[in-house]
């Protein structure tokens, strides 16, 4: 939708930049969709080298997870893959992936908690322990 995103938001939304910050930094995460990568001359140049091919020929409104990928390499070879469901994540990529993302927010004991509490869940009898360690204090 985004071709050029100007803000964090519109970075979510736009295929050459999520695609331009995987060639640049490696992976794709939270710092990625912020006003300043949007906005950042190496995101901008990584941005180029994406071109976003439209399949006229596919249905409109197609849900199927179908996406081709080709990478084009300076010295010409070319590699191409299409996946066609997504991969379901690992319960440990999973819990890396909150770990990483609460390390800004939480004490690293606050993030162990909240992961204790939130894989037994359904043995908990009041959720205000959770939400209590999860509200940001002020």
């Amino acid at each position: 939708k985004f071709p050029n995103p100007e803000t964090g938001e519109e970075a979510k939304f736009s295929y050459p930049h999520i695609l331009g910050a995987a060639i640049l930094k490696g992976k794709v995460w939270l710092d990625s969709f912020t006003d300043e990568s949007a906005k950042d001359d190496r995101y901008q140049e990584a941005r180029k080298k994406i071109e976003v091919v439209v399949h006229s020929e596919w249905p409109s409104g197609r849900v199927d997870a179908r996406t081709p990928v080709t990478v084009k390499l300076k010295d010409g070879r070319v590699f191409s893959k299409e996946v066609q469901t997504p991969r379901e994540p690992s319960l440990d990529e999973l819990l890396n992936r909150y770990r990483e993302a609460a390390s800004g927010i939480l004490k690293r004991d606050q993030t162990d908690k909240s992961i204790d509490l939130i894989l037994k869940m359904e043995k908990v009898k009041d959720v205000s322990e959770i939400m209590n360690l999860l509200a940001v204090q002020g």
